[in-house]
């Protein structure tokens, strides 16, 4: 849940970067760490980071919400 928005964020902050700059300019490391950044903290907000626990059973406890990934479903014939 986490990691998926982070990975999201970043991209569309590279993307509006490189359009900025015309695709001229290259990521140097100072850009990387703005742009890694600015999608840190547009992604890693208090309510997604309760949805993560929340996806993982962790708080509230759920054992439920790990558990239901690995029971075994028989195919339908």
């Amino acid at each position: 849940v986490m990691f998926k928005s982070l990975s999201s964020q970043y991209s569309a902050k590279l993307i509006t970067h490189t359009q900025k700059s015309l695709g001229i300019l290259p990521v140097k490391k100072a850009d990387f760490v703005l742009l890694f950044w600015s999608a840190w903290t547009s992604s890693f907000t208090k309510e997604l980071i309760f949805k993560a626990f929340e996806a993982t059973g962790v708080w509230p406890k759920n054992r439920e919400a790990v558990l239901k990934r690995f029971y075994y479903k028989a195919p339908k014939d």
